[in-house]
């Protein structure tokens, strides 16, 4: 009876322990899928992790490369807006130093022709003067010889006899008449002569003020084009600014 509990309990015994090792090697089975499948899942991770990384470093590459590049395409917009800049700037001052040139020029020409213009008047003056004083020497001169007539003619008048005085009076009135006539003419002459100083005292007073008029507007013009050569370089001055700052920026 003893030894068929034993037997009994040997059986019993060998049963929980082959029961115990199919659970402890299903267990062990669990537990390694388990453990392959975390490690699994942490390889994917870290290689998504690393993945990640160089993603981002890439991306942090490309983005500084970008920016580089901008960096360097703002500087050769700026430095080529520069030098746009300079160059408009020096043919901004070409031209004005052009106008100023003509300007001073077209000065000079006038100056030229108002100079020979006032010379030819000066010249006509003195002409006229000269005429005057001619004309004066020949009335005086043709008066000194009507009253030397006049003076020959009383002589001879008074050596007459009394049948010629009729006929020396009636010469006298002829004489008087020819004499008022030539003084007539001559102070016509006079007056036409005076005349014709005036006028041109007053084309000469005429054309000074309009050649004192033109040098005011030539003066105006060039004044009126340093300012808008100022008023540019200002501006070209203040876009430059703006551009560097954009640059810089």
């Amino acid at each position: 009876v003893r030894l068929q509990r034993m037997q009994k309990a040997m059986r019993k015994w060998w049963l929980l322990r082959s029961r115990l090792e199919s659970w402890l090697v299903d267990t062990a089975e669990v537990l390694l899928q388990q453990k392959a499948e975390r490690d699994e899942q942490l390889r994917l991770e870290e290689e998504e992790r690393l993945r990640a990384e160089e993603d981002a470093r890439l991306k942090a590459q490309e983005e500084e490369r970008l920016r580089a590049q901008e960096e360097e395409r703002l500087r050769a917009e700026a430095e080529a807006e520069r030098l746009r800049a300079e160059e408009e700037a020096e043919r901004l001052r070409a031209e004005a130093e052009a106008e100023r040139l003509m300007a001073e020029a077209e000065g000079e020409r006038l100056r030229a022709e108002a100079e020979e213009h006032l010379k030819a008047l000066e010249e006509a003056r003195l002409f006229a003067l000269e005429e005057d004083r001619r004309l004066r020497a020949q009335q005086q001169e043709c008066f000194r010889g009507q009253e030397e007539d006049r003076l020959r003619s009383e002589d001879e008048d008074d050596s007459y006899d009394s049948e010629d005085v009729d006929g020396d009076e009636e010469d006298d009135e002829e004489d008087e008449a020819e004499d008022q006539e030539l003084q007539a003419a001559q102070e016509e002459e006079h007056l036409r002569a005076v005349e014709e100083r005036r006028l041109r005292a007053q084309a000469e007073e005429r054309f000074r003020a309009e050649e004192a008029e033109r040098q005011r507007a030539q003066q105006g013009d060039v004044l009126r084009a340093e300012e808008e050569r100022q008023r540019q370089a200002g501006e070209l001055q203040r876009q430059q600014e703006l551009e560097r700052r954009r640059a810089a920026e």
